[in-house]
């Protein structure tokens, strides 16, 4: 049975002691402000904080602080927020959609730089995704700002718009073409990120919110014409 929750404020809620499991809640129109969720986890990450089957609609999120937790059977849909980092969580079958603020999906387990990624933690990742068939739909988001950092999230297992959404390969990027195709700036950026986070690959978003977006979706056209963007 679902627990429905609907225009609650949680106020500096944190996790309980032992490693959290919760499941089939709705969350709708709440408030959720300077809290905290995925910190707990035992020392080879095989067991995290868990959230499955959980829907975030219409609420406000202000201050939270995301850390290396599994997320399964989510739908997150109009989050009001700050800016928001999730540290290295998991992802399996994770639905974004409608309207949000600055988002940045990081694979680093707590932030830098130097950012820290253990052994543990990837190793617990790459067995995690093996068994995935999609982690991440943001086909149907449209954020303020957005970015990929570190490897958050393997590229084949996202869902994208792929007007707005493009794959880029390290190996394509590290060549430097792209400087000379009088890109925006904001693109230039998530292609310079790339190469600084040591990352194979990553997924360009154009925030459909920025006012520019409509020079950034050429831009990506740009990318793929040159051989630079995967093509779709």
């Amino acid at each position: 049975m679902t627990t429905r929750l609907e225009r609650q404020r949680f106020q500096s809620w944190r996790e309980p002691d032992e490693i959290p499991y919760y499941r089939d809640i709705e969350f709708i129109k709440c408030q959720m402000y300077d809290c905290a969720f995925g910190w707990k986890h035992t020392p080879d990450y095989s067991r995290r904080a868990t959230a499955e089957g959980i829907s975030i609609i219409n609420c406000d999120m202000r201050n939270a602080t995301i850390g290396p937790a599994l997320f399964r059977n989510i739908v997150v849909e109009n989050l009001k927020s700050d800016s928001m980092i999730l540290f290295s969580p998991v992802y399996e079958h994770v639905t974004l959609r409608g309207r949000f603020g600055r988002w940045m999906i990081h694979g680093a387990v707590q932030p830098g730089p130097p950012y820290w990624m253990p052994p543990a933690y990837w190793e617990s990742c790459l067995r995690f995704y093996k068994n995935v068939d999609w982690a991440l739909d943001i086909s149907q988001a449209e954020f303020a700002d957005f970015s990929f950092r570190t490897g958050g999230v393997p590229t084949h297992l996202v869902k994208r718009d792929p007007e707005t959404q493009v794959v880029v390969r390290r190996e394509q990027v590290i060549e430097g073409r792209w400087r000379r195709l009088g890109l925006a700036g904001y693109t230039e950026v998530g292609l310079k990120l790339l190469l600084e986070d040591q990352a194979t690959e990553t997924v360009l978003v154009v925030p459909k919110r920025m006012k520019d977006a409509k020079r950034l979706v050429e831009d990506l056209r740009t990318l793929q014409a040159a051989g630079i963007a995967q093509p779709d």
